[in-house]
């Protein structure tokens, strides 16, 4: 038997042949690997937009992400969790964001360039930055000897439009810039939108690929819960910690526990003891923020998180406490940084009717997250079931007579994906 025929007996007997071709190439069958890299366009995946491929593989990570992946034909067609669901007509940029007057955005500015910014603004050299897609935007000046000493990092869920920040907010907006930057990844899930603003890393680096993502042991975990893995790189709250021997504070308030990646928790083993809160509801948020927040002159970062379903007037009042207590405690030798989630628009169906019409091929699901499906292991060994079982169901489903899904594909596909 030729090398050719043995490797393509190999990728049979390893059930690999229903992905894409690009894999055939990524393996160099036969000569595959004697022309450029060119996947056929009808291969899963490979058909979608650049743009949205982009963000798909560096949203992902091999071990922790999904194993089934779906696009729909509109984005957010689908409600699940706090996540908007990929679709083909995701937008590039979108994150309303607010910084400091003296940053200069480029023209296609980044979330994962906020944390190198703010280091590069507070004067902290980070250790290898080379772990880290994000890089410091340019600067109208230099920064003056006297650099600000406390940071606050305010993370507003669903807000998604710079003229409808809250009322409280408008002084940062004034004496700041504002505009909108690009998520660098996707699924636009909150847990892995807020661990690149507070890593500078996309979650294909820092490994929080959304509000779930499977342990080493292969189970699917709820983000930043006790026993779910920690991002892979480290926080600047983390190396804001360090770098003081400790003596920085670092604190937070959360909406919800899969929004720590904006402060991160023990990447430094033994040695990271900060405050971390979760309370959802914004009046007790508020009142909470205020007795994390410390007296003295120590460096620090605060962090809050708000979800502005909760309703605007109270997300208004718990801002203006957060500004108040940080403003009076740093005595204005602070820096601000407001970053939204984008828009949730109006879906199409909920998970609940999603699962009933998987029929059957809904049994082989462990968790589901915006964009992906975690699958049962334990029923596919049961059922002698492979993925394509899921992969079939999803791509049958209708609204009003069309599909509901552009493409579905496994995870493997974005493994590969550079080969498109």
């Amino acid at each position: 038997m030729s090398v050719g025929r043995r490797t393509l007996t190999l990728l049979i007997l390893l059930g690999l042949v229903g992905t894409p071709a690009l894999l055939m190439r990524a393996l160099c069958v036969g000569h595959s690997c004697d022309a450029p890299a060119k996947a056929a366009g009808s291969a899963p995946f490979c058909r979608l937009p650049p743009e949205i491929r982009r963000g798909l593989i560096d949203g992902y990570q091999q071990g922790r992400s999904p194993d089934v992946f779906a696009v729909a034909r509109t984005e957010g067609a689908l409600k699940v969790g706090d996540g908007r669901w990929p679709g083909i007509d995701a937008r590039v940029g979108g994150l309303p964001v607010v910084m400091p007057a003296v940053v200069d955005p480029p023209d296609r500015p980044r979330l994962d360039q906020i944390a190198p910014t703010v280091a590069a603004l507070i004067g902290l050299e980070r250790a290898h930055p080379e772990v880290r897609s994000g890089k410091a935007m340019p600067l109208r000046s230099a920064p003056g000897g006297d650099r600000p000493r406390v940071v606050l990092l305010v993370g507003l869920k669903g807000w998604d439009d710079l003229e409808a920040a809250p009322p409280a907010l408008q002084a940062v907006v004034d004496a700041g810039r504002a505009w909108e930057v690009s998520p660098g990844s996707i699924p636009a899930d909150p847990a892995a939108l807020f661990t690149t603003v507070g890593t500078g890393g996309v979650p294909r680096q820092h490994g929080i690929t959304g509000s779930v993502i499977r342990d080493a042991d292969g189970v699917a975990r709820s983000s930043w819960r006790p026993g779910a893995p920690t991002s892979v790189i480290a926080t600047l709250a983390d190396d804001l910690d360090e770098l003081s021997g400790q003596e920085a504070t670092v604190a937070m308030v959360a909406h919800a526990p899969t929004d720590r990646g904006l402060i991160g928790n023990g990447w430094y083993v033994d040695t990271d003891r900060d405050a971390f809160v979760v309370q959802p509801h914004p009046g007790r948020a508020g009142r909470a923020f205020e007795r994390i927040v410390k007296e003295g002159d120590q460096s620090a970062l605060y962090a809050l998180s708000l979800d502005l379903d909760e309703g605007m007037r109270r997300v208004n009042a718990a801002v203006a406490r957060a500004l108040r207590v940080v403003e009076r405690v740093s005595g204005g030798d602070m820096l601000t940084v407001v970053v939204g989630t984008g828009e949730r628009p109006e879906p199409v169906m909920d998970e609940r009717e999603l699962i009933a019409r998987l029929g059957e091929a809904a049994d082989l699901i462990e968790r589901t997250v915006a964009g992906g499906f975690f699958l049962d292991q334990k029923a596919l060994a049961r059922t002698g079931t492979s993925e394509d079982a899921l992969v079939e169901a999803l791509k049958a489903i209708e609204v009003d007579g069309r599909r509901l899904f552009a493409d579905v594909f496994t995870g493997i596909s974005l493994a590969f994906g550079r080969y498109c």
